[in-house]
């Protein structure tokens, strides 16, 4: 009895493949986007907990209760800062390097710290930052930590806030006040959600997202 064979014919084959093509095509963006932006918050978290603990550490370790007392660098030169880093945190973090005060993590990000270990400017690939294509709010975000308000209560300082018409301590300063580091908002801030891109506040919308990218993040991933 003669059996009859079935199978795809060589057009069909390509036809599906051709589907296949497509598909691939319209949500491969769309995966490869997600996953940056995983990536992205996941390291972001990852830092702003791991600093806030090895400050909290070293403090504790120094018998401070009060932060606004934590020491800094002597100078604002990247010797003087990388010293202060491996004095007072490096001991409580992991680290595969520090080089010119920019201290290198197992995960492939790097940290800039700059002007007496106040200001962290976060790379989340070290490739960017070494190549200086990093883009503000998408691979650079900037955190802060002055905890005795240092440099904000000179009188220069205050006279710029009175011309800007602004609180001599407004709410941007006085959450920095014996706390540890915190997404940095410029001192320009007027207030407004819409104006924190503007001032570097790009870490400070994620983390009152809930350390998600909110859906009208301004930056595109």
């Amino acid at each position: 009895m003669k059996q009859n064979k079935t199978g795809f014919t060589l057009a069909e084959v390509l036809i599906t493949l051709g589907i296949l093509g497509v598909v691939a095509a319209l949500t491969m963006p769309s995966l490869v986007t997600n996953h940056q932006k995983k990536v992205t918050v996941t390291r972001l978290q990852r830092f702003y907990s791991s600093m806030n603990q090895a400050i909290t550490l070293s403090a504790g370790h120094m018998g401070i209760v009060d932060l606004s007392g934590f020491p800094f660098a002597q100078a604002d030169t990247s010797e003087s800062i990388e010293s202060w880093f491996k004095e007072y945190l490096q001991p409580y973090l992991n680290t595969l390097d520090i080089s010119a005060s920019a201290v290198y993590f197992p995960d492939g990000s790097v940290v800039e710290l700059v002007y007496y270990g106040h200001d962290f400017n976060y790379y989340i690939d070290a490739k960017k930052y070494q190549n200086n294509t990093a883009v503000n709010g998408k691979d650079r975000f900037q955190f802060a930590f002055y905890p005795d308000n240092s440099g904000y209560e000179t009188q220069e300082f205050q006279d710029m806030l009175d011309q800007l018409g602004r609180d001599p301590l407004p709410e941007i300063f006085a959450r920095m006040r014996n706390n540890g580091m915190v997404p940095y908002i410029g001192s320009t801030w007027d207030g407004t959600r819409e104006h924190l891109p503007q001032v570097g506040g790009h870490a400070y919308l994620i983390q009152e997202n809930g350390w998600e990218i909110p859906d009208d993040y301004p930056i595109k991933f």
